[in-house]
């Protein structure tokens, strides 16, 4: 009787594990071409496409790509999304721009008025989402023309900066105030050392902080899978 009812029970768990593997080869086959790519590229570059200086170029040339990308998760977590993301970015960097070059303010304040025309930019928009209850597609909608006309109408062509230490903010490295350790800079090696120990202890942190549950549970790892979206807005 025992075996007869085990056969069953281990073939549903066969079936349980190829429908998992299926699912994530669906949601991570993104990554998969993304490897396939990296390899490809490194192959035929002889090798350059992976050496440092090809992240330190990408990581300059996309800073602002990442910094945006980081807000569009949080809207896209909040079931909405925002279309006017490149408009504001041209608005505001134009603002920017002209307050430095125009109106002679110094670059340390106009990043600060352009990040508080920012705020002012998502506060706006969100009130009408989030209070009035317009959908984010449409309110985002209005947004990207509306900066989007803006930007061409106030700037209307490209501002070249002229400030050294404005520019320096993507050009520039960190100061060498620790020297060289072998072939590697110092500073380099103990901020990537401050980094593996906070994240390290912020994880230890986190898993002290939760309640004990059991971990044999499947309807328990359901519910986890289930508000793990949830999570990312802490």
């Amino acid at each position: 009787m025992s075996a007869a009812t085990a056969t069953p029970a281990k073939k549903e768990e066969k079936t349980g594990l190829l429908a998992t593997v299926a699912n994530n080869a669906r949601q991570y086959g993104i990554v998969g071409a993304l490897l396939v790519i990296v390899v490809a590229f490194e192959v035929l570059t002889g090798g350059v496409l992976l050496k440092p200086n090809s992240f330190v170029s990408l990581i300059q040339q996309n800073a602002y790509v990442i910094i945006l990308a980081i807000g569009m998760v949080m809207v896209i977590i909040a079931t909405h999304i925002d279309l006017s993301v490149g408009s504001l970015v041209a608005f505001i960097g134009g603002v920017c721009a002209l307050l430095m070059e125009r109106a002679g303010v110094n670059w340390m304040l106009a990043i600060v008025i352009a990040l508080v025309v920012g705020l002012i930019v998502g506060v706006w928009q969100g009130f009408w989402v989030a209070v009035i209850g317009i959908p984010g597609f449409i309110t985002t909608l209005a947004g990207m023309l509306i900066f989007r006309g803006l930007a061409t109408v106030i700037v209307g062509e490209s501002v070249p900066i002229t400030s050294l230490e404005f520019r320096g903010i993507a050009r520039n490295y960190l100061p060498n105030i620790l020297g060289w350790w072998g072939p590697f800079d110092g500073l380099t090696i103990v901020l990537g050392i401050l980094c593996i120990v906070g994240f390290a202890w912020s994880q230890l942190r986190k898993r002290a902080d939760e309640p004990d549950r059991p971990q044999n549970c499947a309807c328990r790892g359901r519910h986890r899978l289930r508000h793990l979206p949830a999570g990312f807005l802490r």
